[in-house]
């Protein structure tokens, strides 16, 4: 049998009771919540989404602005002066020494660079061998065998030009190109 509550509720009593306690789990966690917001710990969705836009128009601006540095030829290094990253690239038109002849080319690319170190625009070089580890996504890594349109990456120079022009100047002495390698001018940033 149910029997009607002072203010007309013809609940059981056990679930106006559970009503009731349902109401202050409720009151208790609005509390919590606005606590916890006003103490900063928790953002309103609001709130969150506004951070989340703001954040990717920072992340958009700096791709745009970095690309219009690039395109403008203007990555600066530690001193002012732009860098480029030259590639060295070798496929099958590349003509290789021939054995025994190994020393000739290593001195003949030593001397090209040590001709950019006299003027100041080289900073770093280095051959690149084969192989490699190719790291995924989730972390993982799995060995990285080159295959690209341009052949294997052999090697770069990152040296210090002016502009992109001037880069390709530099770029176009490079002893590389004279046995059929290819060099491709990337700006650092």
């Amino acid at each position: 049998m149910t029997m009607r509550s002072d203010d007309g509720d013809d609940r059981p009593a056990t679930l106006r009771r559970l009503s009731h306690q349902h109401d202050a789990s409720a009151a208790l966690e609005h509390r919590v919540v606005a606590s916890l917001t006003a103490r900063g710990v928790l953002q309103s969705p609001r709130r969150r989404r506004v951070a989340w836009a703001l954040a990717a128009a920072a992340v958009v601006l700096a791709f745009v602005g970095g690309r219009m540095t690039a395109a403008a030829g203007t990555p600066p290094g530690p001193d002012g002066m732009p860098q480029w990253l030259l590639l060295l690239y070798e496929d099958g038109s590349f003509r290789g020494p021939a054995p025994g002849q190994e020393g000739r080319y290593v001195e003949e690319y030593s001397r090209w660079a040590a001709g950019l170190a006299a003027e100041q625009r080289l900073v770093a070089a280095g051959e690149l061998p084969p192989g490699g580890v190719l790291i995924d996504p989730d972390g993982r890594g799995q060995p990285h065998t080159e295959a690209t349109r341009l052949g294997a990456t052999t090697g770069y120079f990152l040296i210090k030009a002016e502009s992109a022009e001037r880069a390709r100047e530099i770029a176009a002495t490079c002893p590389h190109l004279r046995h059929g390698g290819r060099i491709v001018i990337r700006p650092t940033s």
